[in-house]
């Protein structure tokens, strides 16, 4: 209808990209004339720009930096934090070539000194600040020179990470051709603003540090206000206050030991103070592996329980107390057999283990084995082990409370980290790999190239504090001299330096005498150092246990330290998929959750993660290779699982964890065969030979749960079977409520591909799979308006435990899954979907094996189409089809071979009613390439463009090309990681 509009230029646009002069004049019309005649909606369109839930300024500031040709910002404010969260981005924009400014100024004296200073390490950035009072500007402008085309966020949002995540701000982003006149008066302005503007320069930074220090900006004063502020007032926070609650339960319910399991940095101290002060015990004891930290652990304690000093005691190897009410000891000291004997073993009423995934150790068996003390808790944050000990078994099963490094991050508990994944150093082409000679790990060129990363990306506050990561002990010895040699002062420590070595070494870094301590794995635990500001890792990730607790040593909150920066230089390891395994803390063993982990690098709670490119290339290859569910490491995983549990566990135990998702289990090959197993039950025959017993039908009837119920795509099917577990029947009109109550969605002919599902009638003879693969007889029988569990179904559910449980446990497990679906939609924007699901969903008559759908499938008015984006290399010339995006909107397509504008399938894409509707129901589906398996993300519902159909050939044989216009524009991220910008 819009092309009824006439548009008269008062200029020949020949010289402009046709496509892009359309675009622009439909997002125009869209934007300021009639938002519902003309629907277009492009990446030109003016669009509001707000914090609000997962979206946030900056992902929008961020994509349209990654894709420009230059750039320019006009901001009063910056902070070194911001900067630090772009400087990947940046890093990328300058080994492409493209340049960039920032005009600033020193208006309230904001801008710390360090951002000018910070300003000038970045190659790719010129800086001029302007000398005009009340300098207030808040614009940024990015060129796309490869389109004429400029692009102006503008409005409230200064370059700071709080107006670009968290404020409430308002910002407008225009577009225009070069010559539209909103951008360039825009641009004049700033122009006429840089002419006028001084350039940063070294002096000016030195005269500026000198006029801050005299007259602290506001943000130091404000920043000081709020920290005296929270020094003054402890109390328990949110998580703390769960856990306590919960240790009173647990104590009610009559038990002696509990187990809490707590991220670094979230507390875990001053929650067992908490507890004790609750507990009131007459007698306390507290056990610790490391003296390094008994002062500090004994003086928080103090602070929260009071009382006189002889009340606190310290047993360590040269302080022996052993009156105190409130006792604290090292190990190392208390289980030697003439101390303990200083103790009755009845003489603590409460004993609290801090590290307690050590309690297996002999001493710590000692100890415990000795002392009967009417409660025990052990807190970690890390119980799983790599020897054969049973943390959990130790505290009988009870976990009382679990914080993780995720959650305690989204709670505002830890320092908010900023990690970027960086590529290590290439010796001629020659990357760091697991086999890299000890000369080239501490060689001079390594040693500078690390230096100037972890300067380019720096860290909080005014003195680098770092810990530095290296995979063994003559490295950490090596690096040290060779970083104090190219001015870095710096400290190796091992397992081979003493506790006093070890102490007097920490003293040194927190006094600022040295700049990095270089060590193994001695820090991995137990080292408090809260004022560490930079982490760095120069190691293959080969556990992410361990690189938790590497991340965690800078995660303490501390005066002067708004964030933490981790650096993570990644080389050619085979384990680099642990990175995103580690960072999300998202076990499931999919390749698509790492693989978009690294695409959309999520934040956690305002904790950022950021990768170069080339380290983005080196942790897909190593996805891709990745073995992630073979039967060794799924039984890996397994063990630790029961080891937790005390008893087998069952499919809804890892998913509830987020470890091994359903689908790893669905897509199990035969040991033997190959073929597909698809039960949790054909797991545990793996790995628990014996322990499970079902019949052949049985276990056809839980793969059929298993591949097809329990993924959680739709609920109808699991509700229906949940129901009908504890009733005889359920109708139609109970049907009807539970569909309401549960908000689901209800198309014409859902109830029926349902009933089909249910029955099996869905699946043909000799498909695969067949029905004979699912046990043949009906789940679900639907008949006089009811549903009933199928004869054979109901009998060994009712009479077989072992069915019963596993069935339980499928249902359950599918609607936990379930949840991550929008129960309102057939299907969720930007979730994976096979071609089988995808057709069932859209409630085909029978189902229809993949090779035989192809790039569409047309039943009655409905049509899904899938498109690999990248195709293989050795794909046949009839097939190789140059579908593309035009923009996060439009894409080419094109028709199966010896197709013509008449074919029957073709009119039926492309073709419109009379009310102006498309024929078909389409909706597209995308995957990357076909490396990503057998899963299509669903990108939106789909209309053809009439005007674009044309007749083309591909491979010498006729087809029809053909634009599709999404509904829905492809969200930004996504749209530029598919098309590879």
């Amino acid at each position: 209808m819009h092309k009824e509009i006439k548009y008269s230029f008062d200029r020949d646009l020949a010289a402009h990209d046709p496509l892009v002069v359309e675009e622009l004049s439909e997002s125009l019309l869209n934007g300021y004339i009639d938002r519902d005649q003309f629907d277009y909606v492009n990446d030109y369109a003016p669009q509001l720009l707000t914090n609000r839930g997962d979206r946030h300024i900056f992902d929008d500031l961020q994509s349209e930096l990654r894709n420009c040709d230059g750039f320019t910002f006009s901001v009063a404010f910056i902070t070194e934090e911001l900067l630090t969260m772009l400087k990947t981005t940046l890093a990328d924009l300058a080994e492409r070539g493209v340049q960039g400014r920032i005009l600033t100024s020193n208006y309230l004296n904001f801008n710390h000194p360090k951002v000018f200073k910070d300003l000038q390490k970045i190659p790719n950035i010129e800086t001029r600040l302007v000398r005009a009072n009340g300098f207030h500007q808040k614009g940024y402008i990015f060129d796309h020179a490869d389109r004429d085309l400029q692009t102006v966020i503008i409005g409230s949002a200064n370059l700071t990470k709080n107006a670009l995540l968290t404020n409430y701000e308002w910002n407008l982003r225009i577009s225009s051709l070069e010559n539209g006149d909103i951008t360039h008066q825009v641009s004049r302005e700033i122009e006429s603003s840089w002419e006028q503007a001084t350039d940063l320069t070294d002096e000016w930074i030195a005269n500026y540090e000198q006029a801050y220090q005299e007259k602290p900006s506001i943000q130091y004063i404000i920043r000081q206000e709020k920290t005296s502020k929270v020094d003054q007032l402890i109390k328990p926070n949110t998580m703390q206050q769960e856990a306590l609650d919960q240790l009173q339960v647990l104590r009610q319910r009559g038990e002696h030991k509990g187990l809490v399991i707590s991220a670094t940095g979230t507390g875990k101290t001053y929650l067992g103070a908490f507890d004790v002060q609750q507990y009131r015990p007459k007698r306390f004891l507290y056990v610790i592996h490391r003296e390094q930290i008994l002062q500090k652990t004994k003086d928080s304690f103090q602070r929260i329980l009071g009382g006189d000093d002889r009340d606190y005691g310290i047993f360590t190897g040269s302080r022996k107390v052993t009156d105190a009410k409130y006792q604290f000891a090292t190990i190392q000291s208390l289980a030697k057999p003439d101390q303990l004997a200083n103790f009755a073993p009845d003489e603590f009423d409460y004993i609290l283990f801090d590290e307690a995934h050590h309690v297996g150790g002999e001493t710590y068996q000692r100890v415990i084995n000795y002392f009967h003390a009417d409660f025990m808790l052990g807190m970690t944050a890390t119980p799983e082990r790599s020897d054969e000990f049973n943390v959990f078994q130790q505290f009988n099963y009870n976990i009382a409370y679990e914080i993780r490094l995720q959650q305690a991050l989204e709670e505002d508990m830890l320092c908010p980290f900023h990690y970027i994944g960086v590529e290590d150093y290439e010796f001629d082409g020659d990357v760091i790999s697991d086999m890299a000679t000890l000369s080239r790990l501490v060689s001079p060129e390594r040693v500078k190239y690390i230096i100037k990363q972890t300067q380019y990306y720096g860290y909080s506050g005014n003195v680098l504090r770092g810990l530095i990561f290296c995979s063994q002990k003559e490295e950490a010895y090596d690096l040290a001299a060779e970083l104090t040699k190219q001015g870095f002062p710096s400290i190796g420590l091992t397992g081979s330096d003493s506790e006093a070595r070890r102490n007097e070494v920490v003293s040194q870094l927190e006094d600022g005498k040295i700049n990095y301590i270089v060590t193994v794995d001695i820090f991995n635990e137990g080292i408090d150092i809260p004022s560490v500001n930079q982490v760095v890792m120069l190691r293959n990730t080969k556990s992410s246990i361990v690189f938790v607790q590497q991340l965690g040593r800078g995660l303490r909150k501390a005066p002067n330290k708004d964030y933490v920066v981790v650096i993570d230089f990644i080389g050619n390891y085979r384990n680099n998929y642990l990175i995103p395994i580690a960072l999300t803390g998202d076990d499931s063993r999919m390749k698509d959750s790492a693989r978009q982990t690294i695409e959309l690098e999520p934040m956690i709670g305002v904790s950022t993660i950021n990768f170069t490119r080339v380290a983005k290339e080196r942790i897909y290859e190593s996805i891709q290779v990745a073995k992630l569910t073979g039967i060794r490491e799924l039984k890996q995983i397994y063990l630790q699982q029961k080891e937790r549990l005390n008893r087998i566990p069952l499919m809804y135990d890892f998913q509830y964890s987020h470890s091994i998702d359903e689908r790893v289990f669905a897509r199990m090959k035969g040991k033997k065969t190959g073929a597909p197993q698809g039960s949790y039950y054909a797991f545990l025959t793996r790995v628990e030979p014996g322990k499970f017993n079902l019949s052949d039908y049985e276990a056809a009837v839980l793969r059929f749960l298993t591949n097809e119920i329990c993924t959680g795509i739709r609920q109808h099917e699991l509700l229906i079977i949940d129901y009908l577990l504890t009733h005889d029947q359920l109708t139609d009109q109970e049907f009807a409520k539970i569909i309401t109550d549960h908000h689901l969605y209800l198309e014409d002919d859902t109830l029926a591909s349902v009933q089909r599902v249910l029955s099996l009638e869905y699946y043909g003879e000799k498909t695969h799979p067949s029905k004979y693969d699912y046990g043949e007889l009906p789940v679900v029988e639907y008949a006089d308006g009811a549903y009933r569990l199928g004869k054979a179904f109901s009998e060994n559910y009712r009479h077989h435990h072992d069915f019963h449980v596993l069935v339980q446990d499928a249902i359950k497990t599918g609607l936990l899954r379930a949840k991550r679906y929008d129960s309102t939609q057939v299907f969720t924007l930007y979730q994976r979907y096979t071609r089988s699901e995808i057709i069932r969903l859209m409630n085909f008559e029978k189902d229809i094996p993949k090779l035989n759908i192809g790039g569409y499938k047309i039943e009655g008015h409905r049509c899904p189409i899938f498109v690999t984006y990248e195709k293989p290399d050795d794909i046949s010339a009839t097939t190789d089809y140059n579908d593309e995006f035009y923009n996060n909107r439009e894409m080419s397509y094109f028709s199966k071979s010896n197709r013509t504008r008449q074919s029957k399938d073709v009119q039926a894409m492309t073709g419109y009613d009379e009310n102006g509707e498309p024929l078909l129901e389409m909706k597209l589906f995308l995957k990357q390439s076909a490396d990503e398996g057998d899963d299509f993300m669903f990108l939106s519902q789909v209309r053809t463009i009439p005007q674009s159909v044309s007749e083309t050939t591909q491979g010498g044989k006729p087809v029809v090309k053909f634009i599709l216009k999404l509904d829905s524009p492809v969200e930004n991220r996504r749209y530029h990681r598919i098309i590879g910008k």
